[in-house]
């Protein structure tokens, strides 16, 4: 009996050890730059970026601009893919009213929270974005963002 239970647990830890090997290649889809205000009339966007060596399908993922009561709901297309350690921008209606104060959530297709900024502000109407600091840390606080010139769909510049 007791080789059998051996062997379970061999093969179970085998089997954790290849997912967690697997989950770390996948790496990790984060919120990486978002233009609240822009300029001009612009629509607003949010960046997102893959932090892992492999592309990832984020099709029917969502990303919402909530600014209480309004939420703004920007739906990704199925078969988009993120490249490793790529960008894609997420871009808002061109209809919609800029906001100053709001988070922006990331869920999956599943409806799955995947990332989350704190409430951020932005009045200002120019190029300056909310960018993640380089190293793309996700300490889910407002230590994780600086208030920078944009850098649309490219590395942020800190």
């Amino acid at each position: 009996m007791k080789s059998i239970g051996s062997a379970y647990m061999a093969l179970l830890a085998a089997m954790l050890g290849g997912l967690i090997i697997c989950g770390i290649g996948l790496g990790q889809i984060l919120i990486n730059e978002v233009e609240l205000n822009p300029p001009n009339n612009g629509s607003m966007w949010v960046e997102l970026y893959n932090t892992g060596d492999q592309p990832v399908d984020i099709g029917g993922w969502k990303v919402s601009i909530k600014s209480e009561p309004w939420v703004g709901p920007i739906l990704i297309p199925e078969g988009t893919q993120i490249q490793a350690n790529g960008f894609i921008v997420a871009e808002g209606d061109s209809r919609w009213t800029p906001v100053y104060n709001a988070t922006v959530l990331l869920e999956d297709a599943k409806g799955v929270k995947i990332d989350q900024t704190p409430l951020l502000s932005d009045m200002s109407q120019n190029d300056f974005t909310y960018s993640r600091i380089t190293g793309h840390e996700d300490s889910d606080t407002m230590a994780d963002w600086a208030w920078t010139m944009a850098t649309k769909g490219k590395p942020n510049s800190i």
